[in-house]
């Protein structure tokens, strides 16, 4: 049975509340009890002392049964009994009148000074014995107090306990209902208003208006809508860049072929033609591959193994190999002092494709005679590849959006230099997963310079390398000098 939360909070705290007040009601019909018990015993001992008192002074049995008789004979409150060592009752008050039932007062009393017992005339009464010198010897006296006026009260508390008690749970169980239903009124109106948004109104927003838990329930949900209508435009904007990008080759493809098809044509324009339609299908090959890079990357389906440690330098190495001849080519010097081994905890092969993406990049912009510089800056706890050239360099305005997918400072699409505009999002998607930054600067007719910081590695990972040593050398000249 599914209940609303009102209901069930509303139950639980009646629940609760009636256990409370039941708890309390034994607990204080006991306390009362034990009270009345003890005032009881109190005043039974009291007159107990005077009846030992009458009883040592007297001076024979004559005396004693006329003392008894005057003092003791007809008492408002308390009945009195007097037996001799044997169990013979000596003196009995006259509201006992069945001297038989006297006969276990004081042997009871023997067993115990304090004792409640049930008698025919009085009904519940409490007695008090014990053992009194007089003239003729050893008595046993006891004292008998009616309960009747004691248990009055203790029954009329119970009554009250029984008459108010479940007009409080009452009370209670409506005050709850209507204090719960005050306090979950904040979560119907969010209820409402999450049901009112969807992806074409994204830009409602939850009522904030205690600073309690519900308000501060209501400040995460606008949180998270916040990130759902970016993550709403991010992607609609990369669906309509995709689709823009995808656009461009397909109608290439399609436009070759229904030109060749037209009309009969010579052999080489029809190879001319499918040459043309092959460029257009590697494009469209090398984006989907991007597409597909990128979209792994930001959604986090490459796990970096921070226990596998990669030679960051000999990655480098590798990368300016691999472009000597495209920048000898096009007279543009391409320097690295680069010394391996430098490690890093990460994957060599996403590693590399940042690299090969930057170099690219350098080699691209950078006009003939001029030169690309790679260099590696030793930190205490990072590794930063810096990437410096003399290239044609990037308006400020730019600056802001290079990371950003398809975005290209270079709108031409020319085919030697334009691209896709991914190269830059994929490194800094492959950079961040590997727990580090990529930074920019450029300045239009000077250059520009990127940097890769990278954590380092446990320094006992690569202690014993020559190159660690030195840079664990610098890192300690450093320290000295802060």
């Amino acid at each position: 049975m599914n209940l609303r939360i009102q209901t069930r909070l509303t139950l639980w705290y009646a629940g609760s509340l009636t256990l409370l007040i039941l708890v309390f009601g034994l607990l204080i019909d006991g306390l009362m009890q034990r009270r009345l018990i003890a005032r009881t015993d109190f005043e039974i001992d009291e007159e107990l002392q005077e009846l030992e008192l009458e009883v040592r002074v007297a001076r024979d049995r004559t005396d004693l049964m006329k003392q008894l008789e005057l003092r003791f004979g007809n008492h408002e409150s308390f009945e009195f009994v007097v037996q001799s060592p044997a169990g013979e009752p000596l003196f009995v008050s006259r509201r006992i009148s069945d001297r038989a039932q006297a006969q276990p007062l004081t042997l009871a009393g023997k067993v115990t000074p304090y004792q409640s017992v049930r008698l025919v005339n009085l009904g519940e009464c409490r007695i008090g014995s014990q053992i009194a010198e007089s003239p003729v010897g050893p008595l046993s006296i006891a004292v008998v107090l009616p309960l009747g006026r004691s248990l009055a009260e203790l029954k009329d508390l119970r009554l009250l306990l029984a008459i108010v008690s479940p007009i409080v749970v009452v009370i209670a169980i409506g005050g709850g209902y209507w204090m719960s239903a005050r306090a979950l009124r904040p979560i119907d109106r969010m209820i409402a208003t999450v049901s009112d948004i969807s992806a074409h109104q994204t830009d409602r927003r939850l009522e904030v208006i205690h600073d309690d838990e519900l308000g501060r329930l209501a400040m995460t949900l606008n949180a998270m809508l916040d990130r759902l209508r970016n993550a709403l435009k991010e992607m609609r904007q990369f669906t309509e860049d995709a689709a823009h990008e995808l656009r461009t080759p397909l109608a290439v493809i399609r436009s070759t072929a229904e030109v060749a098809l037209r009309h009969s044509r010579p052999a080489m324009y029809y190879e001319e033609s499918l040459q043309a339609i092959v460029e257009e299908a590697n494009r469209l090959t090398d984006l989907s591959n991007q597409l597909l890079i990128l979209t792994r990357e930001e959604g986090g389906l490459h796990v970096v193994d921070t226990n596998e440690n990669v030679d960051l330098g000999e990655i480098v190495q590798n990368v300016v190999l691999d472009f000597e001849a495209l920048a000898e080519s096009r007279h543009v010097r391409l320097n690295s002092q680069v010394v391996p081994p430098l490690q890093v905890a990460g994957n060599a092969d996403r590693l590399r494709r940042v690299f090969l993406n930057l170099v690219d990049n350098a080699v691209k912009y950078t006009p003939a005679r001029g030169s690309i510089q790679l260099d590696v800056e030793c930190w205490l706890h990072t590794l930063e590849v810096v990437i410096r050239d003399t290239g044609i360099g990037i308006a400020p305005e730019h600056i802001p959006h290079l990371f950003d997918r398809f975005y290209r400072v270079d709108t031409s699409h020319n085919r030697e230099t334009g691209g896709a505009g991914l190269g830059l999002a994929i490194c800094r998607a492959i950079v961040t997963s590997h727990g580090g930054q990529l930074t920019l600067r450029s300045e239009v007719g000077v250059g520009t310079e990127v940097r890769v910081c990278l954590p380092r590695p446990a320094r006992a990972a690569n202690s014993n390398d020559s190159a660690s040593m030195r840079i664990y050398k610098l890192e300690e000249a450093e320290a000295r000098s802060l």
